[in-house]
């Protein structure tokens, strides 16, 4: 019997997964899934985890809050595996099952190029309903380099009025952020925001979304001319931007966009075959000489 092959990133958008027959269907695993599964452990085990500057940290439904990490030893939680971090690009590889987080999964960006991977896909998912935490999971960053994180196959419920994923930059005064999104499925319910971007400083914030789902509102704030925000596939509900004096380059591309609005008259806006309920008030909002392409029909 000949093992299935794994691929794993080397860029923020080379596959991280063999994408397995359900991930695009958003779906637990099934029998015809749990090959590929295995492929993904091993080639995590075998391809990266001997490499001394591959730091890789297991989780698992079964972990404990004082495993170590290892795949035979996993932990409990997400938040426990980034606490336990301690060196740039580190990769945290969250097994398939629901993970019940109580507080806020706090990425402080003490540390560069963290990975969170979702293994087998997009079956993953985050159950935050206290009421004491505004976010399910909270960006960060205060370091003196440039800061990037990934996260790919992790689904998000979050109810109530809260937050999905919330971004803020104000402890990041220098340096840019980049945020990577793949696979990612933020859950909310009319009253709350799916993405929410707390950008106060001027400095560059790069955000790059593929194959991602949000259902509540996409609140970006935008203060810096180095703002680029770039969607590729998916499906964003209540997109909004906040009109200020800055400029910000958006691209989306084959987006399925509803209730979109906000923007600057210098705003640059791409839209390549995207489908949306009236992108012209995206393009065009506030002052009537902010340039964009025109929306295309989905294909």
């Amino acid at each position: 019997m000949t093992a299935k092959s794994a691929n794993f990133p080397t860029t923020p958008w080379a596959p991280a997964t063999s994408f397995r027959s359900g991930q695009a269907a958003n779906k637990a695993p099934d029998a015809n899934d749990w090959d590929d599964i295995m492929a993904e452990i091993i080639a995590v085990e075998t391809e990266l985890y001997p490499v001394a500057s591959d730091v890789v940290l297991w989780v698992a439904p079964h972990g404990k809050a004082t495993g170590n990490g290892s795949l035979v030893n996993p932990y409990a939680s997400i938040a426990l595996a980034y606490a336990a971090v301690d060196a740039d690009d580190t990769m945290i590889c969250v097994m398939p099952g629901t993970y019940t987080h109580a507080a806020t999964l706090a990425i402080t960006g003490t540390y560069t190029g963290v990975k969170i991977i979702g293994i087998g896909g997009s079956d993953i998912t985050i159950l935050d309903h206290t009421t004491a935490d505004d976010a399910a999971i909270s960006i960060t960053p205060a370091i003196a380099t440039a800061f990037a994180v990934t996260i790919q196959g992790i689904s998000v419920l979050q109810y109530a009025a809260k937050i999905g994923i919330s971004i803020v930059d104000t402890g990041q005064t220098v340096n840019t952020i980049t945020v990577n999104l793949k696979d990612v499925k933020l859950t909310m319910d009319t009253s709350g925001d799916s993405l929410d971007l707390v950008h106060a400083v001027d400095i560059g914030v790069l955000l790059n979304f593929e194959d991602c789902v949000f259902t509540g509102l996409t609140d970006l704030d935008v203060a810096s001319t180095s703002d680029v925000y770039t969607v590729r596939r998916g499906v964003l509900a209540n997109l909004a931007t906040s009109v200020t004096d800055k400029v910000m380059a958006i691209n989306l591309f084959y987006v399925t966009l509803t209730a979109v609005t906000g923007g600057h008259a210098s705003q640059v806006c791409s839209a390549l075959h995207c489908a949306a309920d009236d992108l012209t008030l995206f393009v065009e909002a506030d002052v009537a000489t902010q340039t964009g392409t025109a929306a295309l029909p989905a294909s």
